[in-house]
């Protein structure tokens, strides 16, 4: 038998031993109800439901509500019995509103009640009776019992999920991560003081603080759409700064550039300006479908050719693209355009129909300017003295001292 059907039989066996156990645990751990009586424990279901079906998704693929937190105050103030039908409650909501399948879902009740016994017991164990709280000394029985549920509940759940994954209990067991460990004990903690609120100020105690549960999950809804909503806001205005075509920056982008120059000038970049070379012929010759083609791939040279994480390419307009190189000189800017050209120069020809190149503009500040529209400027000027020495060349822009610029032509025997 193949290792995946004999994971899958173990998964199913799992399920069902679960399952019994569940039952075996309703049948055998009955305790007295507590002597709240039931109004209470109508709040708390009332309050699971809420939050199950008020859950709150991140990122997707995260569900988080505040149902566990009921559960413990119904196992300390009514009994171990009706906090596992609460559990199975949850369960019950939980696989319905998520849609999840039959067998998550019957696992997830099976779980979450053998969860809920664990507490009760654990409870009970370390001298905790029902419906008598008092601090100090019911503190240590509550906190045992969520410590109980937990660990049955993580170790239930990670558990069953090796056996799906096929990997060793344990390396799933490390997998948890602290963020996890951290909610799992502010749950608890939220029950043990759900809890003493109830056991203190019986009806009053349970409706004051669900209506604070109830507060901190609107709360929490309100800062998801809020966060939502600004995400949205970030990707409408990043693919603003996006050209379409070739994926590469946009011109609104550089002026945003631009407009960012106030109080930089002594910082050190370059700016590269190309210009594909006969692009219009190109054009003429091909069709605009094959000149679309060819934007795109000399894109992705440039994009080849530079650093991922700091500098940026931006297209300029029609066949025209601008390099952003921050913290470098004009002698590493010389080498960059140089390996632009050699990535071009490598792009089967087969891609093109035609073997492209570009003339390349070169300034830097501070040397060359003190901000960055005068850069572009200069850059520019440079990539135009470039076409007329004869293209598929760079032309850099050299300061005097006098504060007047000369442009120096380099072929590609001269950039280095």
């Amino acid at each position: 038998m193949g290792e995946r059907p004999q994971r899958y039989r173990l998964y199913g066996i799992s399920i069902a031993v679960y399952v019994v156990a569940a039952f075996w645990a309703f049948y055998s751990l009955w305790s007295p109800l507590g002597t709240q009586g039931w109004q209470g424990l109508l709040v708390f279901m009332g309050l699971l439901t809420y939050f199950q079906l008020r859950s709150i998704t991140f990122a997707d693929r995260f569900n988080y509500s505040l149902s566990m937190v009921v559960l413990f105050p119904a196992i300390y103030i009514y009994g171990v019995l009706p906090g596992m039908g609460l559990a199975v409650l949850g369960g019950l909501i939980d696989g319905i509103s998520l849609r999840k399948k039959w067998d998550r879902a019957l696992f997830n009740v099976a779980q979450l009640s053998l969860s809920a016994a664990a507490a009760g017991l654990a409870f009970r164990h370390f001298g905790g009776t029902a419906g008598q709280l008092d601090l100090p000394g019911s503190l240590l029985p509550m906190v045992m019992g969520v410590v109980g549920y937990f660990v049955v509940n993580i170790g239930s759940v990670t558990f069953l999920l090796s056996l799906r994954v096929g990997e060793s209990w344990w390396s799933v067991l490390n997998q948890l991560s602290f963020d996890g460990l951290v909610n799992y004990a502010i749950v608890g903690y939220m029950g043990i003081l759900c809890a003493l609120f109830t056991g203190s100020w019986q009806l009053w105690g349970a409706i004051a603080f669900g209506g604070m549960l109830v507060g901190i999950t609107e709360l929490l809804q309100m800062g998801l759409r809020v966060n939502i909503e600004q995400n949205r806001r970030a990707e409408a205005e990043e693919a603003m700064l996006v050209d379409v075509m070739t994926g590469t920056r946009n011109f609104r982008y550089l002026n945003q550039w631009i407009m960012e120059d106030a109080g930089k000038g002594k910082q050190e970049e370059t700016l590269l300006f190309l210009d594909i070379d006969d692009f219009k012929a190109f054009n003429d010759r091909y069709g605009h479908a094959r000149g679309d083609d060819a934007l795109r791939a000399v894109a992705n040279a440039i994009g080849r050719a530079i650093r991922d994480d700091q500098d940026t390419l931006v297209r300029y307009g029609g066949e025209e693209f601008v390099v952003i190189l921050p913290n470098l000189d004009q002698a590493d800017g010389s080498a960059v355009a140089e390996r632009i050209r050699e990535h071009l120069a490598a792009i089967p020809e087969a891609a093109l129909e035609k073997p492209l190149t570009v003339s390349i503009g070169l300034a830097s500040r501070p040397g060359d300017s003190d901000s960055r529209p005068d850069l572009l400027r200069k850059a520019d000027l440079a990539m135009y003295q470039a076409k007329k020495m004869g293209k598929d060349c760079c032309c850099v822009w050299q300061s005097s001292a006098d504060g007047h610029g000369h442009l120096l032509a380099r072929d590609s025997s001269a950039v280095s």
